[in-house]
């Protein structure tokens, strides 16, 4: 569709995505493009006492509901902005397949914004997160990029994200961008993940199923680390998924015995 887009948001918490997305989204309107922001924030408020206490049991499910509204509001030819977090590539590459069908334009922009940054910001508002969580989302965030889907259309390393400069700036590069007839057309039927997508969720639901609570928790940045370097490692390699499970869990293990004791 001409001159539609999903646009998709990466950064971790408090790194300004909302302050962001507002601002261009008024932009955007005020052009004349029919815009809103979709958001796994919105969704969260409607559970009592998640914004007290965040709860990663909730996540899934406010992600499906998130993604049905994004399609719904697509069919409806809006554009979108999704501010979420969209941490892991295999999330973006479900913004990238989405948009693909309903033939939209597909756009990232990252907000890389450091930790220490997005910590001090959230301090100043009152720790309405849990610092713990951002440096949660810190150490798993997959930097965009390995793709040309994944290719994020702006970097912006700044917390200033009110500046009318950076809004002007985003926004002319966007139109640029959607002006131009999309290059991809939509699948006619349902694409099946690529290997490494399936690598990437295999890996990751091991760690979930195998690690307690406690040890995940304390050892988050060393575990996220072995899985990235393991992934890289059975890249080069032939394996079937049944062979990476094996090596993969065998590593986990081995990793919980060196250090269930520090717990």
């Amino acid at each position: 569709m001409k001159n539609r887009f999903l646009l998709g948001l990466i950064g971790i918490p408090s790194a300004g995505k909302t302050t962001f997305a507002k601002n261009l989204a008024r932009k955007f309107k005020d052009d004349g493009y029919p815009t809103i922001i979709v958001g796994s924030d919105n969704i969260r408020a409607m559970i009592p006492g998640y914004s007290e206490k965040f709860d990663p049991v909730h996540e899934p499910i406010i992600r499906k509901i998130t993604l049905n509204i994004i399609k719904d509001s697509l069919a409806l030819g809006l554009n979108i902005i999704n501010d979420d977090l969209n941490y892991y590539k295999s999330m973006r590459h479900n913004l990238f397949e989405i948009a693909n069908t309903f033939n939209f334009h597909f756009l990232l922009v990252f907000i890389k914004v450091p930790l220490k940054k997005a910590i001090e910001w959230n301090e100043k508002r009152g720790l309405p997160i849990p610092n713990s969580v951002i440096e949660n989302v810190y150490d798993k965030l997959d930097e965009p990029g390995e793709y040309s889907w994944d290719i994020p259309i702006i970097t912006l390393e700044t917390i200033n994200l009110k500046d009318p400069e950076i809004i002007n700036s985003a926004y002319s590069q966007i139109i640029s961008k959607i002006e131009k007839p999309i290059k991809h057309k939509p699948p006619l039927t349902k694409s099946k993940p690529g290997k490494s997508e399936s690598l990437d969720k295999l890996t990751r639901q091991l760690i979930n199923e195998t690690v307690s609570k406690e040890v995940h928790k304390k050892f988050n940045k060393q575990l996220s680390l072995m899985r990235k370097q393991f992934l890289i490692e059975v890249k080069r390699e032939d394996y079937s998924l049944e062979e990476v499970k094996e090596k993969f869990s065998k590593k986990i293990l081995d990793f919980i015995k060196v250090h269930q004791k520090e717990v």
